[in-house]
C-alpha cells in the first residue's frame, strides 16, 4: 500500500527544489551566479562511516556557471574524496541535480543533488542511505 503522506511529501519536496533552483537561476545576466567562483571541499560525509573534515585549499572547484564547467585542484597527495581528478570537466545542472561529465575514468559521469544553504554549496548523492555528502565553502 502507498503512503499517501510520503507521495505527497516527496512531491512537496521537489517542488520546493525546483523553486529553488528556478530562483538561483532567473538573476539578471548581469550579477554573478552564486554557483560560480571557488569553492572548497571542507567536509565530506560518507553516513555511518563517518566525517573527514578539509582544510581549505586541499580540494578546490572552480565553478564557470555560463560555461558549464568545471576546474577541480587536488592539492594533496591524494585523488580526493570525490574521486574526481585534478582537471577541467563539463556539467550540467538541471532540477537540483548536477552532472558531471567523464568525471570518472572507469565509471563515466557523477552526479548528485546540489543546493546552497546558508552560503555552502552541498553535493550529496543519497545520503539518507548512507551515501556521501560534501559540503564546500568559500574562502
Amino acid at each position: 500500500m502507498v503512503n499517501k503522506n510520503n507521495n505527497s511529501m516527496k512531491t512537496i519536496v521537489k517542488i520546493v527544489a525546483f523553486l529553488c533552483v528556478f530562483s538561483v537561476f532567473s538573476c539578471d545576466n548581469e550579477e554573478t551566479n552564486p554557483m560560480d567562483g571557488k569553492w572548497n571541499l571542507t567536509e565530506a560525509s560518507f553516513g555511518e562511516a563517518g566525517t573527514a573534515y578539509l582544510k581549505k585549499g586541499e580540494y578546490v572547484w572552480y565553478i564557470n556557471m555560463s560555461k558549464n564547467e568545471i576546474r577541480v585542484e587536488n592539492n594533496t597527495e591524494a585523488t580526493g574524496f570525490m574521486g574526481i581528478k585534478t582537471g577541467g570537466y563539463k556539467f550540467e545542472l538541471a532540477n537540483g541535480v548536477i552532472k558531471v561529465f567523464k568525471a570518472y575514468e572507469e565509471y563515466g559521469d557523477y552526479e548528485g543533488d546540489c543546493a546552497i544553504r546558508d552560503g555552502k554549496l552541498w553535493i550529496t548523492n543519497n545520503p539518507e542511505v548512507d551515501g556521501p555528502a560534501y559540503m564546500f565553502e568559500r574562502d
